[in-house]
């Protein structure tokens, strides 16, 4: 019946659709974010620190070459394997800054990403937690990728989850193709759900393979995505460091929904004494939204 964040997510629809979880049955539920005076600050610097600078789009560009054995002037019109983990490694930095760092190489049309990059596989455990771990303790042959996924991925009992099948078979000492099929087995004896990807993340080189170190991505692309995400994190920040604003009006306004004058029972309307709630939530479209934000994002 209650979400708590320890800090604040990098936008509202990320906070929207977690705080979400809480009341899904239409029980009265609670959500509650927890944050101090650096969290503005902190969230600033994590949003504008996921973002690539010019010489680790470079460095993207030259690991992902070097992992293909991609000669300088070769690879045009082939496809790659996308391993986003060993791009990271290589790079020296983490998945999220190596995954926008691709996606500026493609804005920049360096190459095309396939939709299997933009549409993992996702988990969702459809049996109680009891039954899952009764599994476990009998030693069912898909305990260890059981657990694995368990360990691993948050929420993969309140949604369906976004999973990377060959970081769990690393894990686990099995082939990847062993994880996909116990994960098939495992949706047919009804413990869970599983939405494989239509095909493997892979990337395709649209011009022969440039010199890493003379790459120059248009700086206005990078400017303008960077832009957009820091123009989300601070409607984010807004949400939670201002202090006169009802939180669902401040919310619901920020989704394009018609929010009530005020909610009558967030902290904010708490604290003015404001009575019962006087509206009932609208509902927001975030499937919409995020595919809208996407379409901006690709541009």
């Amino acid at each position: 019946r209650t979400v708590v964040h320890w800090g604040p997510p990098d936008d509202l629809e990320s906070y929207y659709q977690e705080a979400g979880r809480a009341g899904r049955d239409g029980e009265a539920s609670h959500a509650i974010l927890l944050v101090d005076q650096g969290d503005g600050r902190r969230l600033e610097e994590r949003v504008r620190g996921s973002f690539p600078a010019l010489q680790q789009v470079r460095a993207c560009l030259q690991a992902f070459a070097d992992m293909h054995r991609i000669p300088l002037s070769g690879g045009m019109d082939e496809t790659f394997a996308l391993d986003l983990r060993g791009i990271a490694e290589r790079m020296g930095t983490n998945v999220r800054t190596a995954a926008q760092a691709l996606k500026v190489l493609e804005l920049n049309g360096d190459l095309a990403l396939s939709d299997g990059f933009r549409d993992p596989s996702r988990v969702h455990f459809v049996g109680s937690p009891r039954e899952v771990h009764q599994l476990q303790g009998q030693r069912h042959p898909s305990a260890p990728l059981l657990e694995a996924v368990l360990r691993t991925y948050g929420g993969v009992f309140e949604q369906p989850t976004v999973i990377e099948e060959e970081r769990l078979a690393r894990m686990i000492g099995w082939s990847t193709e062993a994880v996909r099929q116990t994960l098939k087995a495992s949706q047919e004896a009804g413990i869970l759900e599983y939405r494989p990807r239509n095909t493997g993340p892979a990337a395709t080189l649209l011009t022969p393979r440039r010199d890493a170190a003379t790459l120059m991505p248009d700086p206005a692309v990078m400017r303008d995505r960077e832009g957009r995400a820091l123009e989300r994190m601070d409607r984010m920040r807004s949400y939670f460091e201002r202090g006169d604003v009802c939180r669902e009006t401040t919310l619901l306004a920020y989704f394009g929904a018609q929010p009530p004058e005020a909610c009558g029972h967030c902290d904010v309307c708490v604290a003015r004494a404001k009575g019962p709630a006087i509206a009932s939530e609208p509902v927001v479209d975030l499937e919409r939204l995020r595919w809208e934000r996407d379409q901006e994002d690709s541009r």
